[in-house]
């Protein structure tokens, strides 16, 4: 609940009490590193306050570069 809250005051947000709970109750199944990344990466690459969905897939997805990294590894194994 601080980082969504958090999350809300970074993009200039008013979060209502039941938003908050709807945003913990539907992130609350993600882990804590998962959840870290993902309210980062929110407030450093969007432009605008995430909904859940846009919240998990920043959770469970790499950022670009590590996913040129991934891709690149890949290419050179047999």
């Amino acid at each position: 609940m601080e980082q969504v809250t958090a999350l809300a005051l970074a993009f200039g947000q008013d979060i209502t009490p039941g938003r908050l709970r709807l945003y913990a109750h539907d992130l609350s199944d993600l882990g804590a590193e998962s959840l870290s990344r993902a309210f980062t990466r929110a407030r450093l690459e969007l432009k605008y306050f995430p909904q859940i969905a846009e919240l998990r897939d920043l959770a469970s997805a790499p950022r670009p570069e590590e996913r040129d990294e991934v891709e690149a590894q890949a290419a050179f194994r047999p």
